[in-house]
């Protein structure tokens, strides 16, 4: 096999390796705050997403607006992590599909998002950062992109696959669980809002390194900086 060939298969193999482990810490954390759901006890309501074949357009949904909202990042491994995380956030149905009365879609809170963030970058820092997956920030800014993607197509989904239903969220859990519902509109705003961020961060990174690759440090400031 020829040297370069093989150096690319072994990057491949190694930023689908860290695509798998992060995506799997953040299922392992999504499902972890699900549990918040128990402090507001409710009667379980299936949506029956999960069901063939809207299981094919709910998971395969998320994954491409989650995969999309990271276009800016022109990065393939970073499209299909945020696609990834985007799928995981539902950990928050699998105890309530156990039938247990809990409060449904406590993972589609802010204090999801912000918790899942810092966890995120925390994991992330501990890894190797030589990868295409990115640094630490560019990692945990993955986890608010993602998240308003699947909040846009939970939305989208809800009045176009699920009869109106799903579209209402518990977005102060758990301080409050009451139900927030959206427009069918609002899914559009939210997705642009995962690109914005998307484009803001990619910006960031990005004007960070020169144009041949190099890393661009000023004067007295390390490399690589503590994200």
């Amino acid at each position: 096999m020829d040297p370069q060939e093989s150096s690319a298969s072994g990057g491949a193999a190694k930023s689908l390796t860290r695509i798998a482990f992060l995506a799997s810490a953040y299922l392992a954390l999504a499902f972890a705050f699900s549990f918040v759901g128990f402090v507001a006890h409710q009667p379980t309501v299936h949506f029956h997403e999960y069901s063939f074949p809207q299981a094919v357009e709910e998971v395969g949904g998320h994954f491409l607006f989650g995969a999309a909202a990271a276009a800016p990042f022109l990065s393939l491994p970073k499209s299909v992590l945020s696609g990834a995380l985007a799928i995981a956030i539902d950990a928050d149905h699998i105890l309530g599909s156990l039938n247990l009365s809990v409060s449904s879609r406590p993972d589609h809170s802010l204090s999801f998002a912000v918790f899942a963030t810092l966890l995120m970058w925390a994991i992330a820092s501990r890894l190797d950062r030589n990868d295409s997956v990115g640094s630490p920030l560019g990692v945990a800014v993955l986890v608010p992109v993602s998240m308003l993607s699947h909040v846009s197509y939970d939305i989208f989904a809800a009045y176009l696959v699920f009869s109106n239903v799903g579209s209402s969220f518990p977005m102060f859990a758990p301080l409050s669980f009451s139900l927030i519902a959206f427009p069918f509109w609002a899914f559009a705003p939210l997705e642009a809002g995962a690109v914005g961020l998307s484009a803001l961060f990619a910006f960031r990174l990005g004007n960070s390194r020169k144009p041949n690759g190099r890393k661009l440090v000023p004067r007295g400031v390390t490399w690589p900086p503590e994200y």
